[in-house]
């Protein structure tokens, strides 16, 4: 399932150098995910790489549910 959040604010498109940046997090999630196993920290990376695939998805930035929360 892909995780994002409205947002009745400004979207700011990604442009190349955001989505080979956002495609670096994720080959770093994966990485860390591979070490880490079942734990809590597991589920917080599965939460960021999902985030991060629906930014790329939508093709701009979202608010996290944390920016979400504060707004």
């Amino acid at each position: 399932m892909t995780e994002h959040y409205d947002h009745d604010g400004d979207s700011i498109t990604l442009t190349d150098a955001d989505k080979l940046q956002i495609e670096e997090e994720i080959a770093h999630i994966d990485g860390e995910l591979a070490d880490c196993g079942g734990s809590d920290i597991w589920r917080e990376l599965n939460r960021q790489r999902r985030h991060l695939v629906a930014e790329l998805v939508a093709g701009r930035r979202l608010p996290t549910l944390e920016e979400d929360e504060e707004a």
